[in-house]
Protein backbone atom coordinates (compact mmCIF):
# COMPACT_ATOMS: atom_id res chain seq x y z
CA UNK A 1 0.00 0.00 0.00
CA UNK A 2 1.29 3.11 -0.83
CA UNK A 3 1.02 6.32 1.14
CA UNK A 4 1.89 10.34 -0.24
CA UNK A 5 5.26 11.68 1.08
CA UNK A 6 6.16 15.59 1.06
CA UNK A 7 9.59 16.66 0.64
CA UNK A 8 10.50 19.83 0.52
CA UNK A 9 13.47 22.23 -0.73
CA UNK A 10 14.03 25.07 0.50
CA UNK A 11 16.46 26.70 -2.59
CA UNK A 12 14.75 25.12 -5.72
CA UNK A 13 11.20 26.52 -3.78
CA UNK A 14 9.01 23.74 -4.93
CA UNK A 15 7.16 21.02 -2.60
CA UNK A 16 7.32 17.66 -3.99
CA UNK A 17 4.72 14.74 -3.39
CA UNK A 18 6.05 11.29 -3.91
CA UNK A 19 4.29 8.03 -3.59
CA UNK A 20 5.52 5.93 -0.88
CA UNK A 21 5.75 2.46 -0.37
CA UNK A 22 6.86 1.52 3.46
CA UNK A 23 7.62 -2.30 2.75
CA UNK A 24 9.74 -1.85 -0.13
CA UNK A 25 11.43 1.39 0.94
CA UNK A 26 10.90 3.07 -2.36
CA UNK A 27 9.56 6.55 -3.55
CA UNK A 28 7.89 6.88 -6.89
CA UNK A 29 5.28 9.04 -9.22
CA UNK A 30 7.23 12.60 -8.59
CA UNK A 31 4.91 15.05 -8.51
CA UNK A 32 5.69 19.02 -8.10
CA UNK A 33 3.42 20.04 -5.64
CA UNK A 34 3.16 23.37 -5.13
CA UNK A 35 5.99 26.25 -6.01
CA UNK A 36 6.24 28.77 -3.63
CA UNK A 37 8.19 31.22 -5.63
CA UNK A 38 4.43 32.25 -6.34
CA UNK A 39 4.68 33.26 -2.52
CA UNK A 40 8.14 34.90 -3.16
CA UNK A 41 9.96 32.61 -1.21
CA UNK A 42 11.28 28.74 -0.72
CA UNK A 43 9.46 26.60 1.74
CA UNK A 44 11.53 26.65 5.19
CA UNK A 45 9.35 23.98 7.57
CA UNK A 46 6.21 22.39 7.17
CA UNK A 47 3.44 20.32 9.20
CA UNK A 48 -0.17 18.55 7.97
CA UNK A 49 -3.20 18.75 9.48
CA UNK A 50 -6.18 16.51 10.19
CA UNK A 51 -7.24 17.36 7.22
CA UNK A 52 -4.54 16.54 5.05
CA UNK A 53 -3.55 20.65 4.44
CA UNK A 54 0.08 21.20 4.40
CA UNK A 55 1.08 24.60 6.62
CA UNK A 56 4.09 25.74 5.55
CA UNK A 57 6.59 28.34 6.76
CA UNK A 58 7.39 31.08 3.46
CA UNK A 59 10.58 32.25 5.55
CA UNK A 60 11.41 35.36 2.97
CA UNK A 61 7.97 36.24 2.24
CA UNK A 62 7.33 36.30 6.45
CA UNK A 63 4.46 34.18 6.00
CA UNK A 64 2.90 30.93 6.77
CA UNK A 65 0.69 28.71 4.32
CA UNK A 66 -1.91 26.65 3.64
CA UNK A 67 -1.90 24.85 0.88
CA UNK A 68 -4.99 21.76 0.28
CA UNK A 69 -3.71 18.16 -0.75
CA UNK A 70 -3.72 19.03 -4.36
CA UNK A 71 -1.56 22.05 -3.88
CA UNK A 72 -4.38 24.69 -3.81
CA UNK A 73 -3.32 27.63 -1.73
CA UNK A 74 -6.32 28.16 0.61
CA UNK A 75 -4.21 30.97 2.92
CA UNK A 76 -1.75 33.21 3.32
CA UNK A 77 -1.20 34.05 7.43
CA UNK A 78 1.00 37.58 7.70
CA UNK A 79 3.73 36.68 10.77
CA UNK A 80 4.50 39.62 12.98
CA UNK A 81 8.22 38.38 13.03
CA UNK A 82 10.43 37.92 10.45
CA UNK A 83 11.15 34.50 9.00
CA UNK A 84 8.87 31.92 10.07
CA UNK A 85 10.56 28.64 10.07
CA UNK A 86 9.21 25.39 11.01
CA UNK A 87 5.17 25.38 11.97
CA UNK A 88 4.13 22.51 14.15
CA UNK A 89 0.53 21.57 15.46
CA UNK A 90 0.60 20.66 19.67
CA UNK A 91 -1.39 22.10 22.91
CA UNK A 92 -3.72 19.61 24.46
CA UNK A 93 -6.46 19.85 21.79
CA UNK A 94 -3.38 19.93 18.73
CA UNK A 95 -5.07 23.11 17.54
CA UNK A 96 -2.45 25.28 18.15
CA UNK A 97 0.04 26.11 15.41
CA UNK A 98 3.41 26.80 16.94
CA UNK A 99 5.87 28.70 14.19
CA UNK A 100 9.72 28.63 14.97
CA UNK A 101 10.88 31.87 14.42
CA UNK A 102 14.90 32.81 13.04
CA UNK A 103 17.04 35.42 14.87
CA UNK A 104 20.21 34.64 12.71
CA UNK A 105 20.48 31.95 10.57
CA UNK A 106 24.37 31.80 10.64
CA UNK A 107 23.83 33.29 6.76
CA UNK A 108 21.98 35.74 5.35
CA UNK A 109 19.00 35.88 7.41
CA UNK A 110 19.61 38.50 10.66
CA UNK A 111 16.17 39.63 12.13
CA UNK A 112 15.71 42.98 13.42
CA UNK A 113 12.94 42.16 15.22
CA UNK A 114 13.03 41.80 19.13
CA UNK A 115 11.02 38.40 19.13
CA UNK A 116 13.03 36.70 16.55
CA UNK A 117 14.43 33.17 17.89
CA UNK A 118 11.18 32.65 19.87
CA UNK A 119 7.88 30.71 19.05
CA UNK A 120 5.31 31.73 17.89
CA UNK A 121 1.42 29.99 19.22
CA UNK A 122 -1.39 31.56 16.45
CA UNK A 123 -5.13 29.99 17.66
CA UNK A 124 -8.30 29.93 16.13
CA UNK A 125 -7.13 28.66 12.55
CA UNK A 126 -9.54 26.07 12.73
CA UNK A 127 -7.37 22.61 11.89
CA UNK A 128 -6.10 20.45 14.49
CA UNK A 129 -2.64 18.56 13.68
CA UNK A 130 -1.78 15.11 14.08
CA UNK A 131 0.24 13.00 16.49
CA UNK A 132 3.83 12.86 15.32
CA UNK A 133 5.15 9.77 13.96
CA UNK A 134 7.43 7.69 15.88
CA UNK A 135 10.30 6.02 13.75
CA UNK A 136 11.37 2.45 14.94
CA UNK A 137 14.67 1.28 13.22
CA UNK A 138 15.07 -2.61 12.89
CA UNK A 139 18.39 -3.04 14.56
CA UNK A 140 21.09 -4.01 12.52
CA UNK A 141 21.73 -8.05 12.69
CA UNK A 142 25.68 -8.75 13.60
CA UNK A 143 27.71 -10.31 11.26
CA UNK A 144 28.05 -13.87 11.55
CA UNK A 145 30.77 -14.62 13.63
CA UNK A 146 32.06 -10.87 14.43
CA UNK A 147 33.21 -9.87 17.57
CA UNK A 148 31.93 -6.49 18.64
CA UNK A 149 35.42 -4.12 18.85
CA UNK A 150 36.85 -3.79 22.19
CA UNK A 151 38.59 -0.08 22.50
CA UNK A 152 42.05 -0.36 23.39
CA UNK A 153 43.13 2.46 26.71
CA UNK A 154 46.93 2.94 26.83
CA UNK A 155 47.90 4.25 29.96
CA UNK A 156 50.60 6.46 30.50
Amino acid sequence: MATSFIWRISMDGVIRRYDYDGAAGRLTNRVDLIDCRAQGSGPDGATVDSEGRLWVALVLAHKIACYAPDGTLLQLIDSPVQYPSCPAFGGAAMDTLFVTTIAHSGHSLISTSAHAGRIMAIRGLGATGLPEAVWHPTPKEPRHGAEPRRQRHRLS
